[in-house]
């Protein structure tokens, strides 16, 4: 057989199979861009829905919780306001001393079958109900040291807060939630009554010392102050910080009554009411000024004479 037909015929079929590829091969490389364009087309539509599913989902849950939070801020229902809180209210409200507030604290309290306890040493308020017998249950004693609502067993303990500091207690039954309530609530009102005749006699207290002035018309008073001044020796300012001092000593008596005669009878008054008596002298220090002669000696004095009933020796 001729090599040279045979070779020929090889270039012919190798012609046509490269006219063949050149003709398919931008049809395959188009369809295999198209096939490729698909493919991310198919990602990127996935990826986007995968995007707007989790965009979705976070914004129901920032939707739940913020609802969550609504409803925590939500306030709880009023308390109902009974006729035996209004009248005691009233008391409050018409007291124009501590002891009179106290004893209407007192008296709302024996309503509920309570009692009121005030000082360190948690000394029953004449006119309660309960727990004269055996003094103050443990939920009481609780409460005034932690200085929040406490309830157990059926009986509910509402500190007396002035300046954040527990000065008493208010405890009675709560047979259910609404008593409970407005226990808690009469004890914050009363607090904050006290708190106001107490902040009255401090302004009064800081008024007694000074000097009246033409403009008040009160010659008879400029009159009679100079002399007092000019018997005792001692100008306003000096009289103002005494009476101060002794307001801020009665307060502390006051509301400790049990402890004072006991650490009379101890003779460890300034141990047994020390956080009384420093409270008492920072209020003193904050309100005289430090350029009054013989500051400190003034409410030194007080306490001796308030506190110890004249006998130094009673302070320890």
């Amino acid at each position: 057989m001729p090599q040279e037909p045979l070779s020929e015929l090889i270039d012919s079929i190798r012609s046509r199979v490269h006219a063949e590829l050149d003709t398919q091969l931008p049809a395959l490389a188009a369809r295999h861009e198209e096939a490729i364009a698909a493919a991310r087309r198919e990602v990127e539509e996935a990826a986007e829905r995968r995007n707007q599913e989790m965009v979705a989902a976070a914004r129901r849950e920032a939707e739940a919780d913020a609802e969550r939070r609504i409803a925590a801020l939500t306030p709880p229902p009023p308390v109902p306001i009974s006729r035996t809180m209004l009248e005691a209210f009233s008391a409050m409200d018409s007291a124009t001393r501590v002891s009179d507030a106290l004893r209407a604290l007192a008296a709302a309290a024996a309503k509920q079958g309570g009692s009121l306890f005030v000082g360190p040493e948690l000394d029953r308020w004449p006119g309660g109900a309960g727990e004269q017998a055996r003094g103050p249950a443990s939920v009481v004693k609780d409460s005034f040291s932690a200085g929040r609502v406490l309830r157990r067993d059926g009986t509910t303990a509402a500190p007396l807060l002035l300046d954040g500091t527990a000065i008493g207690v208010l405890q009675a039954t709560a047979s259910n939630d609404a008593d409970a309530d407005a226990l808690e609530l009469l004890a914050r009102y009363g607090a904050a009554r006290l708190g106001a005749l107490t902040a009255a006699r401090i302004i009064q207290a800081q008024r007694w010392g000074a000097r009246p002035t033409a403009a008040t018309g009160n010659v008879a008073r400029t009159s009679e102050r100079k002399t007092e001044t000019e018997q005792s020796g001692e100008d306003d300012e000096v009289q103002s910080a005494r009476r101060y001092a002794r307001l801020l000593v009665s307060e502390i008596k006051l509301y400790n009554e049990t402890a004072v005669n006991e650490g009379r009878a101890q003779r460890d008054l300034s141990r047994r009411l020390a956080a009384e008596i420093e409270r008492a002298r920072r209020f003193y220090e904050q309100r005289v000024a430090s350029t009054i002669p013989d500051r400190a000696q003034h409410f030194h004095h007080e306490l001796i004479q308030t506190l110890a009933g004249g006998d130094p020796t009673l302070l320890g």
